[in-house]
């Protein structure tokens, strides 16, 4: 993603501190030397685990292929499993 302002690559914060505590589910893309802030999105991670949750359809969740993969990316994994069985 490039700047609005000055065209450069925007830096990508991957977690950020919320009541002193870091949360990585969330990100945000940032230009330094503009001090611009893009709105929060979903963490790199998430992303990732909502990706791979159609190769683990069918699978439990306590499978220890899925609790091996980092906490973020099991995240991602249950909102996408949440998401298609609301419809």
């Amino acid at each position: 993603m490039k700047c609005p302002k000055c065209k450069k690559k925007m830096d990508w914060k991957e977690g950020l501190l919320n009541d002193g505590i870091r949360d990585f589910t969330v990100g945000r893309y940032y230009c330094i030397p503009c001090r611009l802030n893009m709105k929060m999105t979903e963490s790199l991670s998430i992303k990732e685990g909502r990706s791979l949750s159609k190769e683990f359809e069918g699978i439990s969740v306590m499978d220890k292929r899925i609790r091996s993969l980092p906490v973020a990316v099991q995240i991602g994994l249950l909102r996408e499993r949440q998401k298609t069985l609301k419809k």
